[in-house]
C-alpha cells in the first residue's frame, strides 16, 4: 500500500485502540521519514465533522469517515455520518487509502493486517499491541471481573484514559506505544498517576450503580451521577450477571451521556447498538454504543424508548 504524504493524522480519543491505531500509523510513516502532527478526536465533534476542514494531507484512523481524508481506516457500524459516503470506499477497499471493516475487532488490527502484508512491519511490540486492542475493543474479556479490575499493562493503561479530557494523553500515548513496552509505559507518571485515582474512584463507582440501577426485562438500567466516581461500563454485569444488555445515563456537570452495552458474556445476536446511537448524534459497535445529550433532560426519555427495539429488548 503505497501511502500519500500524510502531515496530519486524526484518532479516536480517549481510546486505546485510537491510539494504537495511530501509533502503528506513525510507525509505518517513520519509516519513510514522515512524522505527522497528532489530532485526538471524540464523538463530541459528529455534529459538525463534515463541516469541518480537514487541512491537505491528512490521515483519520478509529474515527468518523471524511472524504477529504487522504487516508482512513474504521472499524465502527456509525462510520459514515452521511451513508452516500459509503460508496468512497468501494468494493475492493484494501486496494485504496480507504480501509473499512465493521467485522474487525479494532482499528489497529485492521491496519496491522494491511500493513503486515503490504508493509511488513518486524517490531514485535505491536502484535503484543494489537492483540490487546482487539481484547479491549471487542471486549473480549474472560470475566466482568477481569474487566472492572483488570491489572495487566494494557488495561491499566486503558483505564487511565478515562481522565484524559483534553486528548493531550492519548497524544503522549499514541507517541509512546512502540516505542516503549506496555510495561514500561504505564509506569509512566501521565498513565500511572491518573491510574491511581480512578482506581481509588473504582469501588464507589460500583457502589453508587447497585443503589441506582435494576434490571427490567434482562436490560440493566440506571439514571447516575458520575461526579467523584469512576463508572465501569462493565459494571451492570458485575451486578447483573443475566441482563443481557445495560442501557442507561451518566450525569457529570459538564455533560450527559445515554449509553448501552450488549452482555460479552452471552451468546446471542446483538442489536446494532452502533447503529441505533448514530441516530442520537452518538455512534459505537453492533455490541457497544453512546450519545452525549444536549438535553439532559431528555434522556430518560430516550433510554425508555430505546429498550423497545426488538432485538434490545427480550420480551418484545
Amino acid at each position: 500500500m503505497e501511502l500519500p504524504q500524510l502531515k496530519h493524522l486524526y484518532f479516536h480519543a480517549p481510546c486505546f485502540d485510537g491510539a494504537a491505531s495511530a501509533a502503528l500509523l506513525l510507525r509505518v510513516l517513520r519509516k519513510t521519514g514522515r512524522t505527522p502532527k497528532l489530532h485526538p478526536v471524540g464523538y463530541d465533534v459528529r455534529p459538525w465533522w463534515l463541516h469541518r476542514d480537514l487541512p491537505r494531507a491528512s490521515a483519520v484512523v478509529d474515527f468518523l469517515y471524511h472524504p477529504a481524508a487522504e487516508f482512513w481506516a474504521d472499524h465502527h457500524l456509525s462510520a459514515f455520518i452521511d451513508a452516500r459516503h459509503a460508496d468512497d470506499v468501494g468494493a475492493d477497499h484494501t486496494a485504496s487509502n480507504r480501509l473499512y471493516d465493521p467485522a474487525a475487532d479494532s482499528c489497529a488490527s485492521l491496519l496491522w493486517s494491511a500493513f503486515e502484508r503490504e508493509l511488513p512491519i518486524d517490531d514485535s511490540p505491536f502484535q503484543e499491541l494489537v492483540a490487546w486492542a482487539n481484547k479491549i475493543d471487542a471486549a473480549r474479556y474472560e470475566s466482568a471481573e477481569e474487566a472492572v479490575f483488570g491489572d495487566a499493562p494494557a488495561l491499566r493503561i486503558s483505564l487511565s484514559l478515562a481522565l484524559d479530557t483534553s486528548g493531550r494523553a492519548s497524544v503522549r500515548l499514541a507517541q509512546e506505544l512502540g516505542v516503549q513496552s506496555l510495561e514500561q509505559i504505564c509506569n509512566l507518571p501521565f498513565v500511572s498517576s491518573p491510574y491511581a485515582r480512578i482506581a481509588a474512584m473504582r469501588d464507589a463507582g460500583l457502589e453508587r450503580f447497585r443503589f441506582g440501577s435494576q434490571e427490567l426485562g434482562g436490560v440493566a438500567t440506571f439514571d447516575l451521577s458520575v461526579e467523584g466516581v469512576f463508572f465501569s461500563r462493565y459494571a451492570p454485569f458485575i451486578v447483573y450477571p443475566g441482563a443481557r444488555y445495560s442501557l442507561g445515563v451518566l450525569r457529570a456537570k459538564a455533560w450527559t451521556k445515554i449509553t448501552a452495552m450488549r452482555n460479552p458474556w452471552m451468546e446471542f445476536q446483538s442489536a446494532p447498538l452502533g447503529e441505533i446511537f448514530s441516530h442520537l448524534g452518538g455512534g459505537g459497535h453492533e455490541r457497544v454504543g453512546s450519545a452525549f445529550v444536549r438535553e439532559s433532560h431528555r434522556a430518560p426519555e430516550v433510554v425508555q424508548c430505546a429498550p423497545r427495539h426488538k432485538s434490545v429488548h427480550p420480551m418484545s
